[in-house]
């Protein structure tokens, strides 16, 4: 009988112990089984989110004001950086991979002779090996290859690119294959090499440090690497600084089951069930772990060398600024409607209507939102997310969205989220912004208690993939993404930010842009 056409159910002992061991229940499989069947619809979007509709332009005088309320935060110790880093290296050097292992690697001729056709996978090749000394990596690499009875510039003059990679991505070498991609080294800094984590180390200390030098971070990271981002942060820590990091792991309790082609469960060679990482989803527990009053996130590798960092610094204090500002709007608020105050009302209804959603629905028969629905709508996370002017760069957009409760509020969407229709496009076509993953979020209530994030998760906006697993074909499931469905039902604000904050590095070769290549000073 093939793995794959054993029955789903009910599930055997031996099922049951693997979803014992990863956490899993019955029900919550069961449930995944059932959205990879039948997918909910897409989502349906009601506007882009433009300038004036949906993101705020904060003016230049206005700026004083919030950094001033960013400053009070970081010294009272409410605030921790919180960095997802669980990628891998390898994703950066996916077209070098693929030309290790080309015959053309070592032939400089043959090799731009395909570039010259066409072939991209030979342009990077010789692009890489042009540019070498450019990567901050270089003198790394150079001892490595030093270690292994080599020279890196003999290497080079004699065309022998596969030797160089293989330095670059084995064990034996660098390791960058395995590596996870926080660790690799993107710019050089007063002549040492600064991986990502040592820029986010850096960012630290002039976002989150309080009034007795302490900086609170947070990193998802592969299990087994946390030693390593330590001691990273031991060489950024003699700058004066305390650092409380704390690290997380994606839980397996997070994994989702794969289905087969035929609708069943995908089973292995040896019968055993197929799960596969949740997305990044997943995290929303280890956000919610990290124990956070005011979290600042950004990605691992969206990072600037020093002499550029001004902007992100100053806008994510300006973020900050503003989501504090609310808070205390909200918070005070709260407190007054559960008093029963009625002055608050007023007050209440114009912050709900005009900073958190496009159009207020109103309960049957009623003209206005009642206290308690104001309650309700106010008393939830706030997260306050720069957005970046759309250029080349894609990502997730900021839209207003209808949910079932035919609400329309500010949402994040991915573009597999929006279905195919002429309408839906239309508005995606009228987008302006794009989600750099520049985001302050206020995770506790105005009783200072911290939220549950899973009360506010829309778990219908998961994401349903087609992937192979050893020449087979397979229905994956991705919880809804974390910026995406895990946050649906939070207090969105979304605020333009300079491009020059998003200087993200998705391969290698972002590295030579110039935003990655500082003057030496």
């Amino acid at each position: 009988m093939a793995p794959e056409s054993r029955s789903e159910g009910p599930f055997d002992a031996d099922d049951l112990a693997q979803l014992r061991n990863r956490g899993l229940s019955t029900e919550a499989v069961e449930r995944q089984i059932s959205l990879l069947r039948t997918p909910p619809p897409p989502i349906e979007l009601v506007a882009a989110c433009t300038p004036g509709d949906g993101v705020q332009i904060l003016e230049e005088d206005k700026l004083p004001e919030l950094l001033g309320h960013w400053q009070r935060a970081a010294a009272a110790g409410r605030l921790t950086k919180i960095v997802p880093a669980s990628g891998a290296a390898s994703r950066m050097f996916a077209s070098l991979v693929r030309i290790l292992n080309n015959p053309l690697a070592d032939d400089p001729g043959r090799l731009a002779e395909a570039a010259k056709e066409g072939d991209q996978d030979a342009k990077d090749g010789l692009l890489f090996a042009q540019r070498l000394p450019d990567f901050a990596f270089y003198d790394d690499l150079a001892a490595a290859a030093e270690r292994s009875g080599e020279s890196l510039a003999d290497l080079r003059s004699a065309g022998h690119l596969s030797a160089i990679l293989r330095l670059l991505m084995n064990s034996q070498g660098l390791g960058y294959g395995r590596k996870p991609k926080g660790l690799v080294p993107f710019h050089r800094e007063r002549g040492h090499a600064a991986s990502a984590a040592d820029e986010h180390f850096a960012e630290a200390l002039e976002l989150v440090k309080d009034s007795v030098g302490s900086c609170r971070l947070h990193f998802s990271v592969p299990s087994g690497s946390e030693d390593a981002f330590r001691r990273a942060a031991a060489k950024t820590q003699a700058q004066g600084a305390d650092f409380e990091i704390a690290f997380s792991n994606q839980s397996p309790a997070t994994d989702t089951l794969a289905l087969a082609d035929n609708g069943a469960p995908f089973r292995t060679a040896d019968g055993s069930l197929l799960f596969r990482p949740g997305g990044h989803g997943s995290l929303l527990d280890n956000l919610e772990r990290a124990g956070a009053d005011i979290a600042l996130v950004k990605n691992i590798d969206n990072v600037q060398p020093a002499e550029l960092r001004s902007p992100a610094i100053l806008w994510q204090r300006a973020l900050v600024g503003l989501l504090v500002q609310l808070q205390e709007q909200i918070h005070s608020l709260l407190g007054q409607l559960t008093k029963g105050e009625e002055a608050a009302l007023g007050e209440a209804r114009s912050l709900v209507s005009g900073f958190l959603e496009r159009s207020v629905p109103e309960p049957p028969g009623d003209r206005h939102l009642t206290a308690e629905a104001l309650v309700e709508r106010l008393d939830r996370p706030l997260r306050v997310c720069g957005v970046v002017v759309l250029d080349t760069d894609s990502g997730g957009g900021p839209f207003w969205v209808r949910d079932r409760a035919h609400r329309v509020t500010r949402q994040i969407v991915e573009s597999a989220e929006i279905g195919a229709t002429k309408k839906q496009r239309s508005i995606v076509g009228e987008s302006t912004h794009f989600n750099p993953v520049l985001m302050a979020l206020g995770l506790r209530d105005w009783r200072d208690e911290p939220f549950r994030l899973e009360s506010f998760v829309d778990r219908d906006r998961v994401f349903v993939t087609e992937k192979n697993w050893e020449g087979r074909s397979l229905r994956a499931l991705e919880h809804p993404g974390l910026w995406n469905g895990s946050m649906a039902d939070w207090n969105t604000v979304f605020v333009e930010v300079p491009a020059a904050a998003f200087t993200p590095v998705k391969t290698v070769f972002d590295l030579l842009r110039p935003e990655h290549q500082p003057r030496e000073s």
